[in-house]
């Protein structure tokens, strides 16, 4: 007879703290419970895919195994596919129960947690998923949702009874059994025991850190927050930087709320700024939740006739950081380098390519997604919609990489980091090189074209002609009657929101 087992399944839910999974099955007595992870191949070859989201998954699984041991929960990881994994598995055990929070995940995940409650329906195994992040599924329209949410976060925080676990570990032979068609992880390490090696570039994963980020935001760094937060560098150190700690669940969203408000959040302009920003991170989840082909097609379709003409030139030169306006390139080449740009800065490259090179969203959109190490489907896509002007329903912004340079950028010190090539230059010049006189080229041994591209398209042009031709499509019925469909299932007044939260 098979012995009892049940799973508590991981996804972006990497924490033990404020974790409903954890602590229904450490309730749940009528069987001991692991901890499963899979690194699934199918995740590994969509396009938003990149090897960096898979580290700092691990090194998060990483964190949480010694801290899950002490308490005998045993933790495993498997790079396969979670059904055929649950089959073999229930070769061996009898599932009874699994556990998992809901994931607002790609078009490959959500199919696969559709096909895993058809297996579990067959194999007569119960599923129960909890809300994350106060994001609630199979809502038509956003009626009483901040009220929800506010309500879900200041619930008191969920903290796992570990006192109640039932130690257990799956047998060696059967550990092999589910080894025995997994391939080697991208990351080139397969043991939850190896040593943890920080990236020099990348921000470090887990819970403990997390923690840690969060405090130090809390208690020093929050001060300069609102000040600096659109400049490319300063927000390097005084934005909050959990944005990649919440993507993974690190944190929950509401330990993050819950100490911005403890801290005075009511009161004090940059935290109440910070907490301002968590609500809007859920609501934008929320309608990527509740329209997910967001991920793949225009959200307003009278769009889908602009943007036709396909120029994989420029999308390269806009990749490598090489369109000759060096914030842009130096914001393509930060983000493939270390995976974070700040949120001003992630509005303008995306604003570079959809207008000024005029070029479709859906190739970009992938693209950043795998450079983003805080990658976050439910904020991603529907940004990513609003920034190129497909929704129809908000205002249609076109950034100039020249006049945020000189806003944001003054000195040239994020620009000269990430462009070399131009630190020959006086910082004052670094703005637009392509101006550099002939007598300064001469002056500096410098040459447009030679040592740093040219511009690649004319600004004032491009953006002409984008705005033109957006606002002719917004003006059109078919859009005012898409923008008013968007409207109704997405937004409630600003008074109400205020109102509901309280």
């Amino acid at each position: 007879m098979r012995p009892p087992l049940n799973i508590v399944w991981l996804k972006k839910d990497l924490r033990l703290s404020d974790h409903a999974p954890f602590a229904a099955a450490l309730q749940d007595q009528s069987a001991p419970f692991i901890a499963l992870h899979c690194f699934e191949p199918s995740v590994q070859n969509s396009p938003s895919w990149d090897a960096r989201h898979w580290w700092f998954t691990y090194h998060s699984l990483v964190d949480m195994r010694p801290r899950l041991a002490e308490n005998g929960i045993a933790l495993y990881h498997f790079h396969q596919e979670l059904i055929p994994l649950l089959e073999q598995l229930q070769q061996c055990y009898c599932i009874q129960h699994i556990y998992s929070h809901e994931e607002t995940g790609i078009g490959i995940t959500y199919e696969r947690d559709k096909a895993l409650k058809v297996w579990c329906e067959e194999q007569h195994v119960q599923w129960t998923e909890f809300a994350c992040n106060g994001v609630e599924r199979g809502r038509k329209n956003r009626d009483q949702w901040s009220r929800n949410w506010a309500k879900t976060m200041k619930a008191p925080i969920i903290f796992p009874d570990w006192t109640q676990a039932q130690a257990f570990h799956l047998t060696d032979d059967v550990v092999q059994l589910l080894e025995q068609d997994q391939e080697e992880l991208p990351i080139g390490v397969i043991s939850l025991s190896a040593p943890f090696v920080p990236d020099p570039v990348y921000q470090t994963p887990g819970e403990t850190v997390a923690k840690t980020i969060l405090q130090s935001f809390i208690d020093k760094r929050h001060a300069k927050y609102f000040n600096n937060i659109s400049k490319p560098l300063a927000s390097r150190t005084y934005c909050s930087r959990l944005s990649a700690h919440l993507a993974y669940g690190n944190l929950s969203i509401r330990q993050a709320y819950q100490a911005a408000i403890k801290a005075g959040a009511t009161k004090n302009k940059h935290l109440g700024e910070f907490a301002s920003r968590l609500i809007w991170h859920c609501h934008f989840i929320q309608k990527f939740e509740m329209e997910d082909r967001m991920e793949f097609e225009n959200q307003n379709s009278a769009f889908n006739g602009i943007r036709v003409k396909w120029d994989q030139k420029k999308f390269d030169a806009w990749k490598e950081g090489r369109t000759g306006y060096p914030l842009v390139d130096a914001c393509m080449r930060c983000v493939k380098e270390t995976g974070y740009l700040n949120f001003r800065m992630r509005a303008m490259v995306v604003s570079f390519l959809t207008h000024h090179l005029w070029l479709d969203w859906r190739k970009g959109a992938h693209y950043l997604a795998g450079m983003f190490l805080d990658f976050e489907p439910g904020i991603h896509y529907p940004q990513f919609q609003m920034q190129s002007g497909c929704t129809g329903a908000n205002t249609i912004r076109i950034y100039n990489p020249v006049k945020q340079s000189y806003d944001k950028d003054p000195n040239a010190e994020f620009i000269l980091q990430w462009v070399p090539e131009l630190s020959i230059l006086p910082p004052g010049l670094c703005h637009e090189p392509w101006k550099v006189s002939p007598m300064e080229q001469m002056m500096y041994n410098f040459q447009i074209g030679r040592d740093y591209p040219k511009p690649i398209v004319d600004l004032k042009s491009s953006q002409q002609k984008a705005s033109a031709e957006l606002h002719r499509v917004k003006k059109t019925l078919r859009a005012k009657q898409e923008a008013t469909r968007i409207i109704a299932r997405h937004v409630r007044s600003p008074k109400r929101r205020l109102k509901a939260l309280g």
